[in-house]
């Protein structure tokens, strides 16, 4: 009878050996729980179980076999107490991983010490897994818990575990708690201003919205992130409006608008040029412009810096994601619409600003968002799509008058009439010029005002995506 138990748990052991070599965890994991009840005092295969889990993301149960396997043979503890701090450390249970290593530490300081270098890939894991979730305050809870054995490694690990502690400290408004971790690293590194250009990318970008008299809720949770990234905030309005919003967004610097659109259009909307004109004013090399309700929220700080550094000699810009509520997306990163029918946000050098101030379109209508890539493209100054998920919107209705679509069609077709020599254009800008000359008056009145207007804002994405570059999100 035992020798017929033994060929069963033999035959499983090849069984699990094949499925795990072939990626099959899953399997291997089910063979495996069947040779443990032929043999179930076998430490070795308790073992072989729980790293078994582990691959197959089922820490708790990882951990239970780490710990039947201390109480059932304590000579080999180095084995058990490394799965237990795996497992404790990849389901963030941090201080079942610090216990652990008290106890090892009792049996080898230098097992401790080692199992510490090679688990510490799985402390960052947890930590990664939260904060691209948005769960800042995990990735707070698990770092207070951090095993001290870890925190004392000199690793490149080590070092990036911290920088995510104290971006997640950023993100909820803990700066003194960011403020002490960068701190305790300052002296490890030739330049410390290293982690502030990792914790807030946006640093030394000045953007410029203009904020309405309402939703409030909505526009201070957007200024809100604007900040977190490190971007300097400004808004432009009538006086009135700015008596009404001063002390209701207190860390928005406020610009008076010379002028505003609501003789045309019965409200103070401002003009483009206005905006960008007192975009010249910043001290950043790098501005941008921003609608008011458009939250950014993204963890992957390399692709923010991809975007910083593209808007010093680019004008970048991106699409937002279209979500039932801006509160969903901190636990639910995945959820969103893209809109490909607008243009929420824009970066730019400084230096070319002016070359973009020169217009006749107003903020808050149509038609302002799909004109600037294409007055880049007039001026010889190259268009990039920031091509991720990083601005998000609440839907709402849509507040826009059909008419003033229809009307600022019109003053695209203007615009690109009044143009100089063609071969000094960039390609988009002298594709659009042919397409508006061919829509001679023949043409574009031929159609209803609305459709055509319809047709040329399609006409004018099709350009921007063909003649663009672009920064992917990995």
């Amino acid at each position: 009878m035992s020798g017929d138990r033994d060929a069963q748990v033999e035959a499983l052991v090849d069984l699990i050996r094949r499925a795990d070599a072939s990626g099959d965890h899953m399997s291997a994991l089910r063979y495996c729980q069947d040779a443990v009840q032929l043999r179930p005092g076998d430490y070795s295969l308790l073992l072989w179980l729980g790293w078994l889990y582990f691959n197959c993301r089922h820490y708790r149960a990882a951990m239970e076999c780490a710990q039947l396997v201390l109480r059932l043979d304590s000579s080999d503890a180095p084995s058990g107490y490394r799965l237990l701090v795996f497992a404790a450390a990849a389901s963030g249970d941090w201080e079942a991983a610090s216990q652990a290593f008290a106890r090892l530490s009792g049996v080898s300081l230098d097992a401790c010490s080692k199992v510490a270098s090679e688990a510490i890939g799985a402390f960052l894991g947890y930590l990664n897994v939260q904060s691209q979730s948005g769960n800042h305050e995990a990735v707070i809870r698990a770092y207070r818990c951090l095993p001290s054995i870890v925190r004392q490694l000199k690793d490149r690990n080590r070092f990036v575990i911290d920088l995510m502690a104290a971006h997640a400290c950023v993100m909820v408004g803990n700066n003194l708690m960011a403020t002490e971790i960068l701190t305790g690293q300052a002296t490890e590194l030739d330049e410390p201003t290293a982690f502030i250009d990792y914790l807030k990318p946006f640093s030394g970008i000045t953007l410029i919205t203009s904020l309405m008299p309402m939703r409030h809720e909505i526009q201070r949770l957007a200024v809100n992130s604007w900040r977190s990234y490190g971007a300097l905030v400004l808004s432009i309005n009538s006086g009135d409006e700015i008596e009404l919003l001063r002390d209701i967004y207190p860390d928005v610097t406020f610009v008076s608008a010379p002028r505003d659109a609501r003789r045309e259009y019965g409200k103070p909307y401002v003009y483009m040029a206005d905006m960008i004109s007192a975009l010249n004013h910043s001290d950043h090399e790098i501005v941008g412009v921003i609608n008011s309700d458009i939250v950014l929220s993204s963890s992957n700080l390399p692709f923010l810096r991809e975007i910083k550094h593209a808007a010093r000699h680019c004008i970048v810009y991106g699409h937002r994601f279209d979500v039932d509520s801006i509160k969903e997306i901190a636990t639910k990163p995945d959820e969103g619409e893209l809109f490909v029918d607008g243009i929420d946000w824009f970066m730019f050098p400084r230096e070319r600003a002016d070359l973009l101030a020169s217009q006749p379109f107003i903020f808050g209508c149509p038609w302002w968002d799909l004109w600037l890539p294409v007055l880049a493209s007039i001026n010889k100054l190259e268009i990039c799509l920031a091509n991720g998920k990083l601005a998000f919107h609440e839907t709402h209705k849509q507040r826009w008058d059909p008419d003033i679509f229809s009307d600022f069609g019109q003053v695209v077709l203007r615009e690109i009439a009044t143009v100089g020599n063609r071969g000094l254009l960039g390609y988009g800008a002298r594709l659009l010029a042919d397409f508006a000359e061919a829509c001679g008056s023949e043409v574009q009145f031929g159609l209803e005002p609305a459709r055509f207007a319809g047709r040329l804002a399609e006409f004018i994405k099709a350009l921007i995506q063909k003649g663009r570059l672009a920064i992917n999100e990995v």
